[in-house]
């Protein structure tokens, strides 16, 4: 008699005693153990490998996407213990072809980016200002106006009508009134010693959220009036030594501690006393991305590429790791659909990871190019990658729409 898997609504897993043969059954897909097969039903295709330790055949159910992909008691939300799931990796491919790219003297620096509807805004640290870009053509992105002084401008954010810098050698958080792309002006700035090297802004609901790297500090400003911006709450330890990234979500702040070489997770339940819930060691850490339980890590020294299941933050814990020398000095990182996009100045280099099952990672495409030379800000809207070149005083336009042209899967067919 066959097996029932209880985790699953609706029969949705039933092991099976061992085929010689693959079989596809009515409405279904029997797996032997050991192998991997496409599985492309309801427009959503995965690569189903089956290590069942009974060492049984698994039938995956797919006559309906409630019982293949979409809803809380479908296959894919309930995989057994036992059978993995990855993205289709024959389904697209990623051309990763430069469309256009722009470069002048208030580029000069180009370091961090990020991008809403038509424009890119674009923190230049050596040039000490910020750039609107024009990105609605992206084979020809043009200026619509940059303006300073920020010294040491390095991390910025967008929200609503607004941009939000953080300035290094200014130890300030500016914002700026962006309604008008082509005449943005400032609104408000907060300067003090706990933003003493800020490096990196997050935004949530009425809050900022700076890191800063030279006060080993989280900042949390309050910007409900953008116009008086004013500090509410900040922690400053051993563990925030160099902290140079930061990204929130819900109760919690992740950030990237260099010289600590930590990633600390920080309670912001409470903006006016936040407190340090975990952490966890990578030597080298510089960039860090969140997305559901998972946090993603890069190092500047070994190209090293952590996944961080955080779903305890009192006790975070290791999932996947991948060294790969190629990717030395990666420095920024920024999450797209199954997709980690990540640029690496040694290497000059944008890489692509896919994170469909974050327990077990894949380089998927690079780029290499003079022009993304000693890359380090990459943001990612629709197809489009939108990557910073320091040493180039750039920003490039990367295609990284998945490209399916010419490929062929057959759902319930052998990898």
């Amino acid at each position: 008699m066959p097996i029932m898997n209880k985790g699953l609504f609706l029969g949705a897993i039933i092991l099976c005693l061992l085929f010689t043969q693959p079989v596809l059954a009515l409405d279904s897909c029997i797996i032997p153990t050991g192998d991997t097969y496409y599985v492309d039903e309801h427009s959503e295709c995965r690569e189903v490998t089956n290590s069942h330790a009974s060492g049984q055949s698994i039938m995956v159910p797919t006559k309906t996407a409630a019982e293949w992909s979409t809803g809380g008691g479908s296959f894919v939300d309930n995989t057994p213990t036992g059978v993995s799931l990855a993205a289709c990796s024959a389904s697209c491919t990623i051309p990763m072809t430069e469309l256009g790219n722009i470069s002048n003297s208030n580029l000069n620096g180009a370091f961090d980016v990020v991008v809403s509807g038509n424009y890119a805004y674009v923190a230049n640290s050596l040039a000490n200002k910020y750039s609107i870009i024009d990105v609605s053509n992206p084979a020809s992105p043009t200026e619509a106006s940059s303006q300073g002084s920020y010294f040491g401008a390095q991390g910025i954010a967008h929200s609503g009508n607004y941009i939000y810098l953080a300035s290094f050698n200014g130890d300030e958080l500016s914002i700026i009134d962006v309604s008008d792309p082509t005449s943005p002006y400032e609104v408000g700035a907060i300067s003090n010693t706990n933003l003493d090297g800020a490096s990196s802004v997050a935004l949530q609901g009425n809050y900022a959220y700076v890191a800063a790297y030279n006060s080993d500090a989280l900042t949390i400003i309050d910007i409900s009036d953008p116009t008086s911006p004013n500090e509410v709450g900040t922690i400053s330890n051993a563990n925030l030594n160099g902290a140079v990234d930061v990204v929130v979500s819900g109760n919690y702040a992740y950030i990237a501690s260099r010289f600590a070489g930590k990633m600390v997770i920080i309670d912001i339940s409470n903006p006016t006393s936040p407190s340090e819930a975990g952490s966890r060691n990578l030597s080298g850490i510089y960039g860090v991305a969140h997305s559901g339980n998972y946090v993603y890590m890069v190092t500047i020294f070994s190209g090293s590429f952590r996944v961080i299941d955080v779903s305890n933050p009192t006790s975070p814990s290791q999932v996947a790791s991948i060294n790969n020398s190629n990717s030395s000095g990666s420095t920024s990182l920024t999450l797209a659909g199954d997709h980690a996009y990540i640029t690496s100045n040694d290497s000059d280099t944008l890489f692509v990871m896919d994170i469909s099952d974050p327990t077990s990672p894949v380089e998927v495409a690079k780029v290499s190019s003079g022009n993304l030379d000693n890359t380090y800000g990459v943001a990612v809207m629709g197809n489009y990658a939108y990557v910073t070149s320091r040493n180039a005083d750039m920003l490039s336009i990367i295609d990284v729409e998945c490209d399916a042209s010419g490929v062929t899967i057959t759902s319930c067919t052998e990898k």
